[in-house]
C-alpha cells in the first residue's frame, strides 16, 4: 500500500514523451528516521504505452544542502533499493527515473524528500546497532570545521593495541558517524573518538561500550588451520585476514587465530547450495569495498547479458554492512559503449580500482567472432578479449580501452597469438572459470583473461596482467588522454630481458595473478606466479614472485622466487607488509587443505615470507579464494 506522509514531499516530473509513463516511490518506513537507518524504497510505474516493454528504474540521491544528484543505482529492472548510506542528518532528495525498454528515450521522474535526524542528542558519543551484528554505528557530536575525527576501538580487557578508523574531516555543523567493523562476535568493545586540528593535540571523548551480536547460522565460515601459527616474527600491525572466498563460503575476515571478525552480508553473499557470487576486488580508504557480483535475476537488465547464470552482472561499491553505495550493470554500460562505437561487454570481472581523480577503473570481457583461420581455427571463432572501463563519480562511462582495437603488431597485441595452453570457454563452463555466461559461439577462445589493472601515478599509465598470455603490459592511458597503445610487454617473448640471477630453468612467470607495483613506484613488482605454463611443461609448484624492474633498460631481475610447496591452478594474491615481508596466497589448490577434513576439491593457502624467502606465518582454508589481504583495519587500507 502506497503512503505519503507530511514529512515526505513527492512530485512528478514529466515531459511530452513520458506522458504515458508515471513512476511512484514508496519507502518502507516513514520519515523522519535516524542516521544509518535502512530504508527500502520500492518503485512502481503505470505504463499505458500500446506495446509496453520492461520497466527499468534508476535511483539517484542528493545530499542535504546539495542540489547535485549522484547515481546510486543505474537503470535496471529491480524495483527495490535498500538505502542505508545516510550517515549525515538533513533532508535528502531521492530521485527515481523510470523508462520502458521499448521507449528508452521517454522517461518519468519522481523526487522524494526524506528527512534523516541525528542520533546524538547531547555532548557525548553514542553507539547503535546496524543491520550487521558485527558492525556498530558510532555517532559523535559535530567537531570544528578544519579539524578531523577518528574513532578508536578495542576489546574490553584486551592488552592488544586498539584499532583506529581513518580520519574524516569535520564540517562544524552535523554529527560525525562511523561504521565500526573488525570485531569478534558476542564481545564487548570500548570506543571513543579523537579530534585533531592543525597545531593542536588530539582531543579524546569519553568512552562508550558496545557488545557485538552473534553470527547467524546462515553464515558459512569454513574451517581454517595454521601450519605456521602467528608469532612475534610475523608482521604485527596486519592483524586481519580478509578473504574473498569464491566457493562454498561466505566472504569474510578473520583475526590471526582464524576467528571471524567480519563477514559480507550483501546480496551476493553465499547461499546454501550455491557458490558465493560476490567477488571482492579491492578496498577503498574509509571502509568501502569494490565488488563485481550478481545472482541470476538479481541484477537483471533487458539486453543480451542482463540475466546471466553466473556473477559479474554488476559493478558495486559496498559498505561494511553490505549495503550498496553505488552500482551499475552490464546492460547499462553496454548502452554507453555501443553509443561510443565499441564492443559490448559480457561481464565485469577480476578487478576494480579507485583512481586518484575519484573515478573507477573496472575490467570487463568483450567477445567478437573472427573469420576462419584466426588462431588456427578452421571455422569462424569467438574470441574473448578485454575492455577496461573508466566510470566517473556518477558511475557513467568516461573512458574505455578495447583490446580488439589494439591488434596491430609492432609491439601491440596479436589476435593470432593464442593462449599458450589454449584455454577455451564452453557450454559446460559458461559463467564459471572467468567465462561469460553467454557465448556468441561455442567454443570460445579465452585469449587474454586479464585479471589485474593498476594505475601508475608516475606517468599516468595502466599496468594490466593478461593471465592467458603469460604477459604483463603497460598501456598509454595518460590520465584518460593517451593513445591506448601498448607501451611494453613483460613476460616470455615480450619486450623485457630477464636477468636470471637465480639460475632458474624457467624464470618467467605464467598465468600470474595480482600483479602490482609496490610503494607507488615502478621499481618493485609483486605477483602470485601460478605457473600453469611452466608446470605443464616442467612440473613444479606455484611461486610468490618479486621483481626489480628497469623500464628504461627493459630488464627485469628476480628479487624473490618463493616456492609455495603447492600448485594453485588459478586465483591468488601478493602483497608487501609493513615490516617488509611479503604475503603470498594461492587461491585454487587441488587437494586437501592442511589439517582439515573432509577435503574439498580446492582450497587456499597463504604465507608471510621474509625477503630472504623464509615463511614465518601461514594459514589454509577449506574453500578456494580469489584474493587475500592482510589488513591493519578496514579503514587505512593499502593503496596498491
Amino acid at each position: 500500500m502506497r503512503f505519503v506522509l507530511a514529512a515526505i514531499s513527492v512530485f512528478a516530473l514529466s515531459n511530452t514523451l513520458s506522458a504515458q509513463l508515471q513512476v511512484q516511490v514508496t519507502p518502507s518506513v516513514p520519515a523522519p528516521q535516524l542516521v544509518g537507518t535502512e530504508v527500502v524504497f520500492t518503485f512502481s510505474a503505470t505504463d499505458s504505452y500500446s506495446n509496453p516493454g520492461i520497466i527499468n528504474f534508476k535511483m539517484e540521491v542528493a545530499l542535504p544542502q546539495s542540489t547535485t544528484f549522484t547515481t546510486v543505482r543505474d537503470f535496471e529492472v529491480s524495483n527495490t533499493f535498500a538505502w542505508a548510506r545516510n550517515l549525515m542528518e538533513g533532508s535528502y532528495q531521492i530521485r527515481v527515473t523510470a523508462r520502458d525498454s521499448n521507449y528508452i528515450t521517454a522517461t518519468s521522474q519522481t523526487v522524494v524528500t526524506y528527512r534523516i535526524n541525528s542520533r546524538v542528542t547531547g555532548s557525548q558519543p553514542v553507539v547503535s546497532a546496524t543491520t550487521h551484528p558485527l558492525v556498530a554505528l558510532f555517532s559523535a557530536p559535530s567537531c570544528p570545521s578544519g579539524s578531523s575525527m577518528e574513532v578508536v576501538f578495542q576489546q574490553v580487557g584486551s592488552a592488544a593495541a586498539p584499532f583506529k578508523t581513518n580520519f574524516t574531516a569535520c564540517n562544524g555543523k552535523t554529527s560525525m558517524n562511523f561504521l565500526i567493523a573488525g570485531m569478534l562476535a558476542s564481545t564487548a568493545y570500548s570506543m571513543y573518538d579523537e579530534v585533531g586540528q592543525a597545531g593542536t593535540g588530539l582531543q579524546k571523548s569519553p568512552s562508550v561500550t558496545w557488545t557485538t551480536g552473534a553470527i547467524p547460522s546462515s553464515v558459512l565460515a569454513v574451517g581454517m588451520s595454521f601450519p605456521i601459527p602467528f608469532g612475534p616474527l610475523a608482521s604485527q600491525p596486519e592483524r586481519i585476514l580478509l578473504l574473498s572466498f569464491s566457493s562454498t563460503a561466505t566472504l569474510d575476515a578473520r583475526n590471526t587465530a582464524g576467528k571471524v571478525v567480519w563477514y559480507y552480508a550483501g546480496d551476493g553473499a553465499y547461499r546454501p547450495g550455491q557458490a558465493a557470487s560476490a567477488q571482492l576486488d579491492r578496498l577503498v580508504v574509509g571502509g568501502l569495498q569494490l565488488m563485481n557480483c550478481g545472482y541470476p535475476g538479481d541484477y537483471t537488465g533487458t539486453g543480451l547479458y542482463g540475466n546471466q547464470t553466473g556473477g559479474g552482472q554488476s559493478a558495486q561499491i559496498v559498505d561494511l554492512t553490505g549495503h550498496v553505495v553505488q552500482e551499475t550493470n552490464v546492460d547499462r554500460v553496454n548502452e554507453q559503449l555501443l553509443a561510443l562505437g565499441t564492443d559490448p561487454i559480457s561481464t565485469f570481472n577480476h578487478d576494480m580500482r579507485k583512481l586518484p581523480n575519484g573515478h573507477y577503473m573496472v575490467i570487463a570481457n568483450a567477445q567478437k567472432v573472427f573469420p576462419a583461420g584466426t588462431q588456427g581455427s578452421t571455422v569462424p571463432v569467438d574470441i574473448l578479449g578485454t575492455t577496461l572501463i573508466e566510470l566517473d563519480q556518477n558511475f557513467q562511462v568516461y573512458w574505455f580501452w578495447d583490446s580488439f582495437d589494439h591488434d596491430g603488431g609492432n609491439g601491440q597485441l596479436d589476435i593470432n597469438r593464442p593462449a599458450p595452453l589454449n584455454e577455451q570457454c564452453t557450454v559446460a563452463i559458461e559463467g564459471i572459470n572467468g567465462c561469460p555466461a553467454v557465448l556468441l559461439s561455442v567454443p570460445a577462445n579465452d585469449w587474454l583473461h586479464t585479471n589485474a589493472v593498476q594505475y601508475q601515478p608516475l606517468d599516468g599509465s595502466l599496468v594490466i596482467s593478461m593471465r592467458n598470455q603469460d604477459w604483463v603490459a603497460k598501456i598509454d592511458y595518460n590520465n584518460g588522454t593517451g593513445t591506448g597503445n601498448i607501451l611494453w610487454i613483460m613476460g616470455d617473448g615480450g619486450s623485457f630481458a630477464m636477468n636470471n640471477v637465480t639460475g632458474d630453468p624457467w624464470p618467467w612467470f605464467s598465468h600470474q595473478h595480482d600483479v602490482e607495483y609496490q610503494n607507488n613506484s615502478n621499481l618493485l613488482m609483486t605477483m602470485f606466479d601460478n605457473g600453469n605454463t611452466r608446470v605443464t611443461a616442467n612440473g613444479g609448484d606455484s611461486r610468490g614472485y618479486v621483481l626489480n624492474v628497469d623500464e628504461s633498460g627493459l630488464q627485469v631481475t628476480p628479487q624473490l622466487l618463493f616456492d609455495t610447496g603447492y600448485y594453485a591452478v588459478a586465483q591468488g594474491s601478493a602483497q608487501i607488509l609493513s615490516n617488509g615481508d611479503y604475503e603470498f596466497m594461492g587461491g585454487q589448490i587441488v587437494g586437501r587443505a592442511p589439517s582439515q577434513a573432509p577435503s574439498p576439491s580446492y582450497y587456499q593457502q597463504s604465507a608471510e615470507v621474509t625477503p630472504a624467502g623464509i615463511a614465518n606465518y601461514s594459514e589454509a582454508a577449506q574453500s578456494q579464494a580469489y584474493r587475500l589481504w592482510r589488513l591493519t583495519d578496514f579503514y587505512n587500507v593499502p593503496t596498491n
